[in-house]
């Protein structure tokens, strides 16, 4: 099964739990993962993709190599990485929150955002265009918060959603949140 599907500048990549698979000028090329590939992110031109057994790992002319200090991550799902800013990720787990890495260090984002996805189990989320974020939860909505990890909104089924579980988030082109 093909879990996430990346559009870079001159490939697809597929990922699956076993491997990605490059496609390129009309040829497929497989790339073995060393253990179980779980979700993978883009950043710009670059897949990230968490192998359960071997922590973050930067997929980059048709190889996987492993970021320095992500082995360090709680042993959790990680459901996205974001770009912070030029030089900072943040990495969403599904229950211990969001960590700041940078290439250099692994440190957790303390912050009210990060708390609320402790509190909640987090699926992941989505950088919005004007720098805000989307996170979704398993047990309480989506909130949006800023780059400070302050919450500027909250919707959950009391207000408005369906249910309380929020797979997945997407932004449109006309700036909506799906």
């Amino acid at each position: 099964n093909v879990w996430r599907l990346h559009k870079l500048s001159n490939e697809w990549v597929f990922q699956t739990e076993q491997h990605l698979i490059r496609w390129a000028k009309n040829e497929l090329q497989w790339v073995e993962g060393a253990g179980t590939l779980k979700f993978s992110s883009q950043i710009e031109d670059a897949v990230i993709v968490q192998d359960l057994q071997h922590g973050l790992h930067r997929y980059q002319n048709g190889q996987l190599k492993a970021l320095p200090h992500s082995e360090n991550l709680p042993p959790t799902e990680v459901w996205s990485c974001l770009a912070l800013n030029d030089t900072q990720w943040l990495i969403i787990t599904l229950t211990d929150g969001a960590f700041l890495y940078d290439q250099h260090s692994l440190r957790p984002w303390n912050t009210p955002a990060s708390q609320f996805l402790i509190d909640y189990s987090s699926l992941g989320g989505t950088r919005l265009t004007n720098g805000l974020f989307v996170f979704n939860t398993i047990l309480n909505g989506y909130i949006i918060a800023d780059a400070e990890g302050k919450i500027v909104q909250h919707t959950n089924r009391n207000k408005g959603l369906l249910n309380d579980t929020v797979l997945r988030s997407y932004e449109s082109e006309s700036g909506l949140i799906w």
